[in-house]
């Protein structure tokens, strides 16, 4: 997905619409990031729609040479924080993925397919959840979602060098940890890009 470069504040442009444009721009991206911290659509879309608010609260304080969906995340990842502290929040889940990583035509139908998905979706979930935060996001935004090294440098506050290494490790545990639980398909699921 292109980057988009925030529109800049002019003397004459509503905030409002600003902000509703950039949101409208980034919204998908930011529920995305806020899925891989939560364990559920729904608490995802509470993060999102929190961090939303926030940001719209101090928007006068964004800065638009800046990019948007770094300072926004940013936002999303403290109410993630905030969230935890107040309550025991869990984790992503890789309940929701399970339907994605099917096909279209059989897959679904077939039980075999059905419980090697299953089986896959424990273990990976088990792995990821053994990742530091850090490594579980950051592989995550890059082989999930499909982010960039510089877009996940700009929102994990890192250099691009320190998101190749994360992913680079986070990848090798996974596929580690998938191979010694007999998993032979991981390398396969786990390359190297």
């Amino acid at each position: 997905m292109p980057r988009q470069d925030p529109p800049k504040k002019s003397a004459g442009k509503d905030p409002r619409q600003t902000f509703d444009t950039l949101v409208r721009q980034h919204y998908t991206r930011l529920y995305n990031y806020a899925r891989c911290l939560a364990s559920c659509p729904t608490l995802a879309e509470e993060i999102t729609q929190e961090a939303l608010v926030r940001a719209y609260r101090f928007f006068h304080y964004y800065d638009p040479e800046r990019p948007f969906m770094a300072w926004v995340s940013r936002i999303a990842h403290n109410v993630f924080v905030d969230m935890r502290r107040a309550r025991k929040v869990e984790t992503i889940s890789l309940d929701a993925v399970e339907h994605q990583n099917r096909t279209a035509a059989g897959r679904e139908h077939n039980p075999e397919h059905l419980l090697m998905d299953v089986v896959l979706n424990e273990r990976l979930e088990q792995a990821l959840q053994s990742l530091s935060p850090r490594l579980r996001v950051t592989v995550l935004l890059c082989d999930l979602y499909g982010w960039s090294y510089e877009e996940i440098s700009q929102v994990m506050g890192c250099s691009p060098g320190t998101t190749r290494s994360r992913i680079h490790r986070a990848r090798e545990r996974l596929r580690a940890m998938l191979t010694s639980h007999g998993w032979s398909s991981a390398r396969l699921l786990l390359s190297t890009t």
